[in-house]
């Protein structure tokens, strides 16, 4: 994982097979700024959302460990994910 990411982009990192489905929709930055991380997390959610909710929810579960255990930050404004 990245220092800063998204969980749609957690998605994608996880899962080669639904990032080179997305892809087709959906450019993805190779090494994003925060604010193309922001502009691409507003058009991949509802294509991931629809698409891979399964993947969805388990990069969720995975936030939520790295949130419980102190290794992951995670901003409910912008939707940024920080590596502690």
């Amino acid at each position: 994982m990245s220092n800063t990411t998204t969980v749609p982009h957690l998605v994608l990192e996880n899962n080669p097979e639904i990032k080179a489905q997305v892809t087709q929709e959906v450019y993805v930055t190779p090494n994003p700024t925060e604010t193309q991380l922001l502009e691409e997390h507003s058009k991949l959610y509802p294509v991931i959302m629809r698409d891979f909710k399964e993947a969805w929810i388990k990069a969720c579960d995975e936030v939520d460990e790295g949130i419980a255990n102190g290794t992951l930050v995670f901003n409910g404004e912008n939707g940024l994910i920080t590596k502690v």
